[in-house]
């Protein structure tokens, strides 16, 4: 991925589509994972775009805010588009627009 980045050069977001962090999810926003499959995985021009992101149904089985403890308690709900420590998730359901795209 990071040679495929490297070579388009002016890639502006990942869509990550779910299932991150198979087979049971996070627990929460310091869980090993997000080093072991997430952060050691892909390097650093990689994670320097945000990554748009929805939970996959594996992703919420061990996250103490999908079921029972509501949002902001979710393990990778993110609101800061400009943080790229995680995901860029600010909510369950959500969407962005892009209008310099069309």
């Amino acid at each position: 991925m990071h040679q495929e980045m490297h070579e388009l050069g002016d890639v502006q977001f990942v869509i990550n589509v779910g299932n991150s962090f198979y087979p049971a999810g996070v627990k929460d926003k310091a869980d090993g994972q997000w080093n072991s499959k997430w952060r050691w995985v892909y390097s650093d021009l990689v994670r320097s775009v945000p990554w748009y992101s929805v939970y996959g149904n594996h992703d919420m089985l061990q996250d103490k805010g999908t079921c029972k403890g509501g949002q902001g308690h979710a393990a990778q709900i993110n609101y800061d588009h400009n943080d790229r420590s995680r995901f860029f998730m600010p909510g369950f359901s959500w969407f962005v627009e892009h209008p310099e795209l069309d």
